[in-house]
């Protein structure tokens, strides 16, 4: 798992803190502008992971993100890929909170899935998570 924070643009919503007023409002970087935050993960049991299951077949998605549809299908490296928002709350014991407020692009390549999100639901995020699948190339570990 990769999980990395960035300066981003103006304008650009990216990370929010709810104050204890009720007002939402954006996180800054250490530079002083908006912080933009993105999540990388691959594996070839990433359900363990993400739904706390040792069962194969499950979905790596937590329960609480919903699929997008979209005009288009969405390929990364030829293969259609799985849009989802996920919102910023979740109800229920044990919720994998790390995609809570992404938006979540989901494929599978080589027998390895692969997850990306952008924290903040929007299309520009959307966008970055196609960028970011387009511009990765999955390499599986070689055995010893």
């Amino acid at each position: 798992m990769s999980q990395s924070n960035f300066q981003v643009p103006p304008g650009y919503a990216g990370v929010t803190l709810q104050q204890y007023s009720g007002a939402v409002v954006p996180m800054r970087s250490i530079s002083g502008g908006p912080l933009g935050h993105f999540v990388f993960m691959t594996g070839s049991d990433l359900q363990s992971v993400v739904a706390g299951t040792h069962r194969r077949g499950g979905s790596p998605v937590p329960a609480y993100c919903v699929p997008v549809q979209t005009s288009t299908a969405i390929r990364v490296s030829g293969v259609v890929a799985t849009l989802y928002q996920c919102p910023e709350t979740s109800s229920g014991p044990a919720t994998f909170q790390l995609y809570m407020g992404h938006e979540l692009l989901v494929w599978n390549d080589r027998g390895m899935t692969a997850e990306v999100s952008f924290h903040g639901l929007s299309q520009v995020n959307a966008d970055l998570d196609v960028a970011v699948a387009d511009a990765t190339v999955l390499v599986s570990p070689k055995a010893r």
